[in-house]
């Protein structure tokens, strides 16, 4: 009787540690995605892919390098909802920073938790990482684009 009116509280405990541990563990990989790609385009490496999915097509193929770089950084499991975004300074040049954005929407792995984990998180996990130009852009095409 007394395992019977424990049960869902224990369960649902459970449920809410296994959906807070997988949002944080996204909410990192968007982290380390952000930085990593931020770092490569501050030293003017920003990547070899331009061929993954992104709705609407930047604005040129170095800024689909980075944009596909992130996602592909990222690890998660569905990366075309995973949105870009880079704001750089004008002139880009060193020394002037520029801006990382990512953004994916939550959903929790169990759905027991939904409620609490928008409180907590918000609807959608954002991430921003700034970072300082190193090498001068090599291409004026790498401007402002939002995937």
């Amino acid at each position: 009787m007394e395992f019977a009116i424990i049960l869902p509280l224990l369960l649902v405990l459970l449920f809410g540690i296994v959906d807070f541990g997988y949002l944080m563990y996204r909410n990192q990989s968007m982290r380390y995605s952000a930085q990593q790609s931020a770092r490569m385009v501050s030293v003017a490496t920003c990547g070899t892919d331009s061929s993954c999915s992104l709705t609407p097509a930047p604005a040129s193929v170095v800024m689909a390098k980075v944009m596909c770089q992130t996602q592909t950084l990222s690890g998660l499991a569905d990366i075309s909802t995973l949105g870009v975004a880079v704001v750089l300074a004008r002139p880009c040049v060193k020394g002037n920073s520029a801006v990382l954005c990512t953004e994916y929407p939550q959903t929790a792995v169990s759905g027991v938790s939904t409620g609490v984990a928008a409180a907590v998180f918000g609807k959608v996990l954002k991430t921003k990482a700034v970072f300082r130009i190193e090498s001068a852009c090599t291409t004026d095409a790498l401007i402002s684009a939002v995937v």
